[in-house]
Formats: structure tokens, C-alpha cells, sequence
């Protein structure tokens, strides 16, 4: 087992760049959970494991102001570089990867800023997968009976759920293939929802699957602040 605050070539990119639209009640991410704004809740998991020097995170601009503050008032020892977002979550991330300067750094562990309960474990595994296999994904076992529907809300068909896994995040692959990976994503002009999708169609690199049992779940509505 690695000791806290070894992990020297990884930075954690936080996606936070969004509108909260479906939120309906302002930046989800800047709601108090248990105490602390809900964006800081991962960085204050994993900043102790990345020594608190490679944390960067999208923001939109009229609102890095509010975050850099919440950032100084309740984590004033982590180093947090904020970034402007993009029109998208593809382009946020891209705008935040290629924030990262130092050379030091070969890793990017990408996480959703509205999924607060994410492990230290985790990252860690994600981590090491990515390091075997060139990039990783934390996802869980899908186990609810999975149905698609026609145009016309009827189910046109059961699809089989043996093989079938919900994605999260933390998605880590490396800076420089990532970067290439959404590059060439951005030029598209396609949609993506992830990086592991993004991988999927600009790179040979197969992402490998990690397991995960825990609850990771990501605040999307804001009756999800109320469980």
C-alpha cells in the first residue's frame, strides 16, 4: 500500500464547468453538503494523496470568483488552480488538461465535481489500472433489468445486462494521449459524455475496467441533495 502524499506524477481534473440546468436551484456545486460546498468534498479526499499540487478545475467564468473564495475558506492549505470551462464538458476538460504544465506530471485522473463521495481507494486503483493498462475507468456492475425503448415510449426490446456496466469517474488515462484523444474529439464536432468515450473513438488505448462496490453517486437534480 502506497503512503499518503506519494503520488507525485498524477493531477486531478475536476469537471465542473456546466450549467446545473437540471439542478434547477443555481450551481449544484457550490450547495453546502454536510458543511462544505459540494465541489470541495473530492478535492479534500484526494488532495491529501496528490500532495496538494496538481488540482485543476473547470469552472465557468462568472463564477470562479465564488469558487476560488469557497476554495480559500474551507481548504486554504490546497493549491487549486481554477480554470475557465468551455461550452461543453469535453471542451472544459480539454481547457484544464492543457492547464497542466508540469512536465512532472504523465498522469490525469479526471473526476465529475458533482460526485462528492468518491473514495481515496478508488483513485487509487484507478490509478494503478491506468499505469498497467494506459487508462482506466470506475464503473459499477449494472444489475437492474436494462430495457430500450422505441420512438414511441413503448420498450422495443430487453437488452441483455451481463455485460453491461454503469460509468463514473474517476476516468485516469495519460495527459499527453488524452490530450491528443480530445483534440481530435473537439475538431469532430461530436458529442461525448465521457473520456472513456472519447478514448474509445480517437485511440487505440483499451480502458480497462475497475470495480467499484461503494456508493460514487453523482448529484445531478437537487432532490439528490436531500437523501
Amino acid at each position: 500500500m502506497q503512503k499518503t502524499n506519494d503520488i507525485q506524477d498524477v493531477a486531478l481534473v475536476l469537471a465542473g464547468g456546466g450549467s446545473s440546468a437540471r439542478f434547477g436551484h443555481g450551481n449544484k456545486l457550490l450547495q453546502d453538503l454536510k458543511g462544505m460546498p459540494l465541489f470541495l468534498h473530492v478535492i479534500a479526499t484526494v488532495a491529501p494523496v496528490l500532495g496538494n499540487q496538481h488540482i485543476y478545475m473547470a469552472v465557468p467564468e462568472q463564477e470562479k470568483a465564488e469558487f476560488m473564495a469557497l476554495q480559500q475558506r474551507y481548504l486554504p492549505q490546497v493549491k487549486v488552480n481554477f480554470v475557465t470551462g468551455g461550452k461543453s464538458r469535453s471542451e472544459s476538460v480539454y481547457l484544464a488538461l492543457s492547464a497542466i504544465q508540469d512536465p512532472a506530471v504523465k498522469i490525469a485522473a479526471v473526476q465529475d465535481a458533482a460526485r462528492p463521495f468518491t473514495s481515496e481507494s478508488l483513485f487509487r486503483n484507478c490509478i494503478d489500472a491506468c499505469r498497467e493498462f494506459g487508462g482506466a475507468v470506475a464503473c459499477h456492475k449494472i444489475c437492474d433489468t436494462v430495457k430500450k425503448a422505441a420512438a414511441d415510449g413503448t420498450v422495443s426490446v430487453t437488452v441483455p445486462r451481463e455485460d453491461l456496466w454503469g460509468a463514473e469517474t474517476p476516468q485516469v488515462f495519460f495527459v499527453k494521449d488524452l490530450l491528443e484523444a480530445y483534440a481530435l474529439a473537439l475538431q469532430s464536432g461530436e458529442v461525448f459524455t465521457d473520456e472513456s468515450q472519447v478514448m474509445e473513438r480517437f485511440s487505440p488505448i483499451s480502458c480497462k475496467i475497475v470495480e467499484n462496490k461503494e456508493f460514487n453517486g453523482k448529484i445531478t437534480y437537487y432532490e439528490d441533495l436531500l437523501q
